[in-house]
């Protein structure tokens, strides 16, 4: 049986403290999954948007977790 790979544009709204860096970091554990998105800003959060598949999109879940500052992320898929 052959698998489909659906690809949706993910929208995560990650809780996080202010730190300098924290973008960056945000963005290269991203671009190690081959991932290209958007960012913005605001006191205490960051959203990220971007399009991948559901395995993609659970890889850059489990490392923004883990990065320094990042308190939560919460995960939205949207139909493009």
């Amino acid at each position: 049986m052959v698998k489909l790979e659906v690809i949706m544009r993910r929208v995560l709204l990650l809780e996080t403290d202010e730190r300098a860096g924290l973008a960056a970091d945000l963005t290269a554990a991203c671009a190690q999954r081959g991932v290209s998105l958007e960012i913005s800003t605001g006191p205490g959060h960051v959203l990220l948007t971007f399009e991948a598949d559901e395995d993609t999109t659970a890889q850059a879940v489990d490392a923004l977790q883990q990065i320094k500052g990042v308190d939560s992320v919460h995960a939205y898929s949207v139909a493009v």
